[in-house]
């Protein structure tokens, strides 16, 4: 069932069975294995200022525990273990958001942070903040393609319809058969009114990934404007 409100949500679930993350599909451990090290030439944690080792060891410190609070709210290999609709859950990742900003305030290169913080604002579904931290993720790394997806669909979500389009484009230049991120193309081609790029797009992903559902619901959605059934949305909502 699609519905939409100010632009298009594609339901969590669609008929009860597919999963709609619009290809956001994050894979957390090839984060994990270096999140206690800025990602810098020589794994140099603080290459702009140098800082004492008690600082470094906070910093450290702050990220364990953050991930450890958050992790369980985060969907990883298509489950998680806990939903944030408690108060009580809101409020253990607002500590987890506070535990990374101020990772941040030592070490504002670490990307891997502002792109953990962006995945926590999203838990909350504060999705201007969770831009800002996915941005200046990309910003500082563009070298893991999460964090280009991550910013792709915060775009596609709030409507940065030129942003997502110019975004997705560039991680189509480094990786132009990953599946997903044609989908995510494709939704971004339609955002800007591009339908008939948006069909050449998601025509591609599903001759790498046919079995896909979710590229075959994007599909239908694309199809669905392409003929006039109904308009080109504003916006699509993960």
């Amino acid at each position: 069932m699609l519905r939409r409100r100010f632009g298009m949500r594609l339901n969590a679930r669609i008929n009860r069975r597919l999963p709609w993350r619009v290809e956001g599909k994050c894979r957390l451990p090839c984060f994990f294995t270096g999140i206690f090290r800025c990602p810098t030439p020589h794994n140099n944690v603080f290459a702009v200022t140098p800082v004492d080792e008690e600082t470094v060891q906070l910093h450290n410190t702050l990220m364990r525990g953050a991930a450890d609070i958050l992790l369980p709210y985060l969907s990883v290999a298509e489950r998680k273990e806990k939903d944030a609709t408690a108060p009580e859950d809101r409020a253990a990742v607002q500590r987890g958001i506070e535990m990374l900003e101020r990772v941040l305030q030592i070490n504002p290169q670490n990307w891997s942070a502002s792109w953990f913080l962006g995945m926590a604002f999203n838990v909350l579904v504060r999705l201007d903040d969770a831009y800002q931290a996915f941005a200046r993720a990309y910003s500082l790394h563009q070298d893991n393609p999460d964090v280009g997806r991550q910013l792709v669909l915060a775009c596609l979500s709030l409507g940065k319809a030129t942003e997502a389009l110019n975004v997705s484009s560039q991680l189509l230049a480094r990786w132009p058969d990953d599946s997903g991120f044609l989908a995510n193309h494709a939704l971004a081609c339609l955002i800007n009114n591009r339908v008939s790029d948006a069909v050449a797009a998601i025509t591609r992903s599903l001759e790498l990934n046919p079995d896909d559902p979710i590229s075959r619901n994007v599909q239908k959605v694309i199809l669905e404007c392409q003929t006039g059934r109904r308009s080109p949305p504003s916006q699509f909502h993960q």
